[in-house]
């Protein structure tokens, strides 16, 4: 070094000039941004299921089917790769057996995504994959898509900033 200290260093006494710094934020909106954003949610593996049938499969957003392959209904839902809970009532659901109350609240919360599914197809699921967004506020967010994909997308990356600023206020 030349003596003058570190370039962070601000040396008593030493004048700095003036400089202004542009720093520009992540722009949501670009086209970049959207694709990244796109590909990651198209990429989250759900357990998806049919709520007529009880089919049954782990997949990626990307490849999941427009119905179901066994009995071709549209009213999949999906759940948590790890959720096997959700699964469970849905059969037990399909066989008219007794369900306890968790039960009864994983059955509904398929039933919503697989509703919604019905009428926007594999957005739902992509909305699903958003943090933040789960079957409670899903429907609010697939009414975008009336707008146009962008409006669409730009709708999850809010719902995804609300989320990860309140998080820690729910956990």
């Amino acid at each position: 070094m030349d003596g003058l200290g570190s370039p962070l260093t601000v040396t008593p006494g030493f004048a700095v000039p003036e400089q202004t710094f542009s720093f520009q934020a992540w722009d949501e909106s670009s086209p970049f941004m959207m694709e990244v954003m796109k590909e990651r949610l198209m990429n989250k593996e759900f357990r998806i299921m049919c709520i007529v049938c009880g089919w049954s499969e782990v997949r990626k957003v990307k490849h999941a089917p427009d119905k179901c392959p066994k009995c071709g209904s549209v009213f999949l839902g999906a759940s948590e790769v790890s959720d096997e809970d959700s699964l469970k009532a849905v059969r037990k659901a399909i066989k008219g057996q007794k369900l306890s109350k968790p039960e009864e609240k994983s059955l509904d919360n398929v039933r919503r995504v697989a509703s919604l599914f019905s009428t926007y197809g594999k957005n739902a699921f992509i909305a699903l994959a958003t943090p933040g967004v789960g079957p409670s506020n899903m429907g609010r967010v697939l009414s975008r898509i009336s707008d146009g994909e962008e409006s669409f997308f730009l709708s999850l990356i809010d719902e995804e900033r609300k989320f990860l600023k309140n998080r820690k206020f729910w956990q």
